[in-house]
């Protein structure tokens, strides 16, 4: 199939970058929660953007950036949501167990996406590997309540955002080498 939106996986993995970043500076105590809802409507425009880019690299024939692009944005749209027609909501500021499942599935589709990247570009094992870690980290702050956790899954978050952004910088390094040969 032929790559027509090739800058699709590059805004992807952008976006990536800044949602998650956004999502798991809370986890990581640089955001308080309170406070949390100021950015809920940028996160909402991400997880719109990132739906696009998701549709755009399935038509590019992509495997896994499909999957991930589609699942984050699903996540932080419906999150976002949450926020928006129930800004009182308890789960909003405190751990909430159905929260900790919603992680422990992301877990689930993240670790499958990790696997299934062997053989790709190292950058996006280790993001995947992150978003893992971190997701399985927040679910288990939103079941336990513990703070290490939650501390712990917004850091490897931050880690995991931090390599995204390496990934997005390294499509646009590729990108440009090839435009100069």
């Amino acid at each position: 199939m032929e790559n027509k939106f090739s800058a699709a996986v590059s805004l992807g993995f952008a976006t990536l970058f800044i949602t998650l970043w956004l999502r798991y500076m809370n986890y990581a105590g640089w955001v308080a929660d309170e406070n949390i809802s100021d950015i809920v409507p940028l996160i909402m425009i991400l997880g719109v953007v990132l739906a696009i880019s998701g549709i755009f690299s399935f038509f590019n024939g992509d495997k896994i950036e499909p999957v991930l692009f589609l699942i984050v944005a699903a996540y932080v749209f419906s999150v976002s949501l949450r926020f928006i027609m129930y800004p009182n909501l308890p789960a909003n500021t405190n751990p909430a167990v159905t929260d900790g499942w919603v992680h422990i599935l992301a877990a689930a589709v993240v670790i499958c996406l990790w696997l299934g990247s062997f053989g790709g570009q190292i950058l996006r094992q280790l993001f995947l590997l992150g978003l893992w870690l971190a997701e399985l980290g927040a679910a288990l702050s939103n079941w336990t309540a513990a703070t290490i956790f939650t501390v712990i899954a917004g850091y490897i978050g931050l880690i995991s955002a931090i390599f995204a952004a390496l990934y997005f910088f390294s499509t646009i390094e590729r990108k440009k080498e090839s435009v100069a040969s």
